[in-house]
């Protein structure tokens, strides 16, 4: 995998939970060492590439609650974008559970219950 395509600006929020122990806290596998340099990288655009089967859209779903988890972002202020309805779908799926997860142990993001898609993790669409 890839991380940044350039160098993004420094968050100025200061991240309180590394990857792994967001895994941990959710009771997820713990991401490798290139997932969580993804997970965790500053706020900015970002290309990941990677083959078929090597983890994007899970490593996806786990910035996007990272960064709920962190404050750096509301879940219904995201756009996930795949190549199919198929990968939206599961990507929608793993966020939600996810995003369900965070509110179990008390790191509830967004504003309010997760009623439907863009209050539980914004839209993933395929592109």
């Amino acid at each position: 995998m890839i991380g940044p395509v350039a160098p993004a600006p420094a968050s100025r929020v200061r991240p309180r939970y590394s990857p792994a122990q967001l895994a941990r806290l959710l009771g997820g596998t713990e991401p490798t060492a290139e997932q969580a340099a993804v997970i965790g990288a500053p706020l900015g655009p970002m290309a990941v590439i990677a083959g078929a089967g090597s983890g994007k859209s899970e490593t996806m779903a786990a910035r996007l609650v990272w960064l709920v988890a962190n404050g750096m972002v509301a879940p219904e202020r995201v756009l996930g974008l795949t190549f199919t309805r198929k990968a939206a779908a599961e990507l929608g799926q793993r966020v939600r559970t996810r995003l369900a997860g965070l509110r179990r142990v008390g790191l509830a993001g967004g504003r309010g219950p997760a009623a439907g898609p863009g209050a539980a993790g914004g839209r993933c669409v395929p592109t």
